[in-house]
């Protein structure tokens, strides 16, 4: 999925600025994607879990040291309405992006469970929309 994600990046957004998390960041420096790349690797809070609010709460950090109103937010077809909500509950304004479905791949030796195939994931992401609406984040 990740190496997915960066050629998409790279084929569609190569003169647009990048802020990546470490995994999709990695693969697109791997197939020389260039331009500005700004990368999350880490919870700011060690020990912590990377989650989606965290990424999106650093790249809204992010946005904001460089004056950055909007973002094409680039995610896992079956994970990008949780991204797109989490970036506008927090103020920041975002593109949709078409074209995903068919070209992000699930990828069956993750490290993460959930990311290895469909039936997973949509095991996975209701309990993870609960959890961010309980939370506030969504």
């Amino acid at each position: 999925s990740n190496q997915d994600l960066a050629q998409f990046a790279k084929q569609h957004f190569t003169e647009l600025p990048k802020i990546l998390q470490f995994e999709i960041a990695d693969a697109y420096a791997e197939i020389g994607g260039a331009g500005k790349l700004e990368r999350i690797s880490a919870h700011r809070k060690p020990g912590k879990y990377l989650d989606t609010r965290e990424v999106v709460d650093q790249a809204r950090l992010i946005m904001d040291r460089h004056g950055w109103k909007t973002v094409v937010v680039l995610a896992h077809p079956m994970h990008l309405p949780r991204v797109d909500a989490a970036c506008r509950k927090l103020g920041i304004q975002t593109v949709a992006v078409s074209g995903l479905n068919g070209a992000i791949e699930f990828d069956p030796l993750s490290t993460q469970s959930w990311t290895r195939n469909a039936d997973k994931f949509r095991g996975y992401e209701p309990l993870a929309l609960v959890l961010y609406g309980l939370k506030g984040w969504v």
